[in-house]
Formats: C-alpha cells, sequence, structure tokens
C-alpha cells in the first residue's frame, strides 16, 4: 500500500507539563521558558561558558547562536521547558 502524499504529517501534541529538579540542597522547579544543561565533563567550554555539571538557564539569558553551538555538541545535553 503506498502513502499519498498530499497527507499532512499529524501536528506535534502539546500538553501542559510541570517539572521539579530535585536536589540534596534544595528542590527547584522548572519553569516555561528555562533550558536545563547538563555537560558530562564539567569545565568543558562551548558558545562562550565554561559548563557546569548541571546548569539551568532562562532562555533570553543565551543567545540563540549559543543555544544552536550547544545543541551541537555530544557533551552536552540541553532541555528546553515550554
Amino acid at each position: 500500500m503506498s502513502r499519498k502524499t498530499d497527507e499532512k504529517p499529524a501536528a506535534p501534541r502539546t500538553e501542559m507539563m510541570q517539572a521539579r529538579l530535585l536536589g540534596a540542597a534544595k528542590d527547584t522547579e522548572l519553569k516555561a521558558g528555562t533550558i536545563l544543561v547538563t555537560c558530562v565533563s564539567p569545565g568543558f567550554r562551548r558558545a562562550g561558558i565554561a559548563h557546569e555539571r548541571l546548569k539551568i538557564w532562562a532562555r533570553d539569558e543565551l543567545e540563540p547562536g549559543q543555544i544552536e553551538a550547544m545543541r551541537q555538541e555530544p557533551k552536552l545535553t540541553l532541555i528546553e521547558f515550554v
């Protein structure tokens, strides 16, 4: 059976979600507009930043070029909360 070429892909699902980062010292609520960055090699530099093992950024603290450079780096994982 062939797939019709005029079919549009399904729209992405959007759901409300809340997240909390549980830490030894304190819990941190992860709000919309924040980006959680983890680094497998603390002190590693990319996008003009010496990265910590885990850092929460407000999206407006980072330039689009920094976010893109960080996204392309295998040592970093970015999770954006929208």
